[in-house]
């Protein structure tokens, strides 16, 4: 898809936009800023890399010691569904450091079939494969906070996240004034 037309929406808002931030973070990798694709590993990159950690850090100072929960949820980490039913949550696990997600959003496009996904403030993004998450974790593995912030952090329910409060409903009616077909996790 051409990215542009993306742009040429997002450029209507009067802030800046992920997609810019997107578009930004792509385009200072390339040797040809005017010619190269976006994939699917640049976006799993840029919400899951240091450069997404340390943004979310310098736009909520304290937030490594106030709230790691919120900190350590809006980084993009491969998680497996843990149980599925009312009270189900998704996992992220690593070593010794395990942590649970509940209250967590799956558009029904993405499907039950992967064994791994990746997983950005309460929503199942995309199915990931074995290397993915792998690339991932290598990432993440770089970032000398983020083992700290991972055992901070037992579990997160998007039902009561400070500062967002519900942000899981929040979520849900974000995906219904889109016609998105969702379930919850």
């Amino acid at each position: 898809m051409d990215y542009l037309s993306f742009l040429s929406l997002a450029d209507k808002n009067p802030e800046k936009t992920p997609i810019h931030t997107l578009f930004n973070f792509c385009v200072w990798a390339k040797d040809d800023p005017s010619s190269f694709t976006i994939t699917v590993n640049d976006v799993l990159r840029y919400l899951g890399s240091s450069f997404h950690y340390h943004m979310v850090v310098s736009n909520h100072p304290g937030i490594e010691t106030q709230n790691p929960g919120l900190l350590f949820s809006h980084v993009l980490v491969p998680v497996s569904i843990a149980e599925k039913n009312k009270t189900g949550c998704v996992k992220y696990s690593d070593q010794d450091i395990e942590t649970r997600f509940s209250s967590v959003i799956l558009p029904k496009s993405t499907g039950l079939d992967h064994g791994c996904y990746a997983h950005h403030m309460g929503v199942l993004i995309a199915g990931l494969s074995a290397t993915q998450a792998f690339m991932l974790k290598q990432h993440q593995s770089i970032i000398k906070e983020f083992s700290t912030i991972a055992g901070k952090t037992e579990i997160v329910d998007f039902r009561s996240i400070f500062p967002y409060k519900d942000h899981f409903s929040q979520v849900v009616e974000r995906f219904n004034r889109n016609h998105i077909e969702t379930e919850t996790i």
